[in-house]
């Protein structure tokens, strides 16, 4: 994923929905954490555009996506 995404993060479901509901995430094989502050700023903006087309109609934001636009300064919906 060019955000900078392991693939272990999105390409099971279970792992995705958690990392959308908590924006950080082990990935299950070691104990090595992952968190939003790895990505560049850039990662970061690809990233939340994804997550804002994917939830644009959506009644709510995921966690993630809420962590995204406050690190990047965007205003909450």
């Amino acid at each position: 994923m060019e955000c900078g995404l392991p693939h272990e993060f999105w390409e099971e479901e279970r792992h995705w929905q958690y990392f959308l509901g908590h924006a950080t995430m082990s990935d299950g094989k070691q104990l090595h954490w992952f968190s939003l502050d790895q990505l560049s700023r850039s990662q970061l903006e690809r990233l939340c555009d994804f997550l804002q087309q994917e939830f644009k109609t959506a009644a709510y934001d995921p966690d993630l996506l809420v962590v995204l636009k406050n690190k990047l300064g965007l205003p909450q919906r």
